[in-house]
C-alpha cells in the first residue's frame, strides 16, 4: 500500500484497472501513516471483492437487471408487481443501462436521480435491485442507499368552491371529466385512486367504495399499490355519487355498442378505448377550467377542499383522516390549516372590492 503525507494528513493510494486501463485511487487515510495504511487496505479489499465478484456476464447495469429479473422478479413476484418493476427498469436501462458497474457510486446515482421525472420510484426500484445484488454476494454494498431524492416542488393552487363546481358542470368539456371532478370533490379520494376504481369496488347496497390500488402516473393500465397501509379503506358515498356511477355505466355501455375496439374493462373512469386515463390526459381541459373560473385549478385542490368542508361541518377529525387515507392525523390537520390560511388571504381582495 503506497502512502504519502500532504500537509498534516496521510494519504493512501493503490492501482485499479477498468476496461484494461490503469487508474490510481487516492484518498485521505488519517493523521498517521499507520491509519492511512489500515484504511487503504480496507478500501482495496472492498474494491477487489466488488470487482472480482462480477462474472463476465454481469458487467453493466443492464446485465445486473436481467439477472435480477431472471432469478428474482420472474420467480417471486406477482404479475402486476412484475409489470411495475419492469416498467421502471426499462426506463433505467434506456437511460444508463450500458454503464459499467465499477463506475457506479453514490455520486453517479445522485446525478442521475435528480434528472429523472419520477425520482422516488427510480430510487425505490434501484434500491431493490442493489439489495438483491448484495444479498447474493454480487456486490459488497448498495451504492443507491445514501442517494438523496430531491423534494418535489409544492404545487400552488386556488380554492375550489361549490360555485366553481357548478360552473365546471356547465362547461363544454368531456362528461367523464366533469363526473371525475365532482367525484373527487365529494369523496376526497386521491386522483390516482379514483382513476383506478372499478365497478367491482362499489357496494351499492351498503353505499361503500373500496379503495384498493392506484394508477401509475405515466403509463396506461399499470396499477400500483396504495401510498400506505392507511390508504386501503372503505368510504361511504351519497346519492350524487351513485348518479355518477349510473352515468358512467351507461356511457361505457354506449361506447361498447359503438366501438368494436373498446377494451372491455371494469373501470369506472375509462377513456374512449376502455383504458385508464393518466392525469396529463386532462391538461388541455384543465387550462379551459382555469380560464373559466379564473383560478389555478388543480385536482389536489378538490381533495383539500373536501377535507376542509368536512371539518368545518363538524365531522370528527379521526373520521376525516380515515376517509382520506392519511397515515396520521397530523397530515389531515396540516391540510386543513393550509386551506384555511388561503381562505384568510382571500378576505383582503373581497374587502378591497367593497369600496370600489
Amino acid at each position: 500500500m503506497r502512502t504519502r503525507k500532504i500537509g498534516k494528513k496521510w494519504y493512501y493510494n493503490f492501482d485499479i484497472y477498468i476496461d484494461g486501463k490503469r487508474k490510481i485511487i487516492e484518498k485521505v487515510g488519517g493523521n498517521t501513516k499507520k491509519e492511512a495504511i489500515e484504511k487503504g487496505e480496507i478500501a482495496k479489499k472492498d474494491y477487489e471483492q466488488t470487482s472480482n465478484s462480477f462474472s463476465q456476464s454481469i458487467a453493466t447495469l443492464s446485465d445486473l437487471i436481467e439477472d435480477y429479473r431472471k432469478n428474482y422478479i420472474n420467480i417471486f413476484l406477482r404479475e402486476n408487481t412484475k409489470r411495475i418493476r419492469n416498467y421502471y427498469f426499462n426506463i433505467i436501462i434506456k437511460d444508463i443501462g450500458d454503464t459499467k458497474l465499477q463506475k457506479m457510486n453514490v455520486r453517479f446515482f445522485q446525478d442521475y436521480i435528480v434528472k429523472t421525472k419520477d425520482p422516488n420510484n427510480i430510487k425505490k426500484f434501484l434500491n431493490s435491485l442493489f439489495n438483491y445484488a448484495v444479498r447474493v454476494e454480487l456486490i459488497s454494498k448498495n451504492p443507491i442507499k445514501n442517494v438523496i431524492v430531491p423534494k418535489a416542488e409544492k404545487i400552488d393552487f386556488d380554492l375550489i368552491t361549490p360555485e366553481d363546481i357548478e360552473i365546471i358542470k356547465n362547461m363544454e368539456i368531456r362528461e367523464v371529466l366533469k363526473d371525475f371532478i365532482l367525484f373527487i370533490y365529494l369523496t376526497g379520494v386521491r386522483p390516482s385512486e379514483g382513476l383506478a376504481l372499478e365497478f367491482k369496488n362499489i357496494n351499492f347496497k351498503d353505499k361503500t367504495i373500496s379503495i384498493e390500488r392506484s394508477i401509475n402516473k405515466y403509463k396506461r393500465n399499470l396499477f400500483e399499490p396504495l401510498k400506505n397501509n392507511s390508504s386501503k379503506r372503505k368510504i361511504l358515498f351519497n346519492d350524487i355519487i351513485e348518479d355518477i356511477f349510473t352515468r358512467r355505466k351507461s356511457a361505457i355501455e354506449k361506447l361498447i355498442d359503438k366501438s368494436e375496439g373498446y377494451y372491455k374493462s371494469d373501470l369506472i373512469f375509462a377513456n374512449s378505448k376502455g383504458n385508464t386515463f393518466i392525469i396529463s390526459d386532462f391538461n388541455k381541459e384543465k387550462y379551459k377550467i382555469k380560464e373559466k373560473i379564473n383560478k389555478n385549478f388543480h385536482f389536489r385542490a378538490l381533495r383539500h377542499m373536501h377535507t376542509t368542508l368536512l371539518i368545518e361541518k363538524g365531522v370528527n377529525i379521526k373520521a376525516v383522516q380515515e376517509r382520506l387515507g392519511h397515515a396520521d392525523i397530523k397530515t389531515t390537520l396540516e391540510v386543513y390549516a393550509h386551506v384555511t390560511e388561503k381562505m384568510k388571504k382571500e378576505v383582503i381582495p373581497v374587502l378591497d372590492d367593497l369600496l370600489k
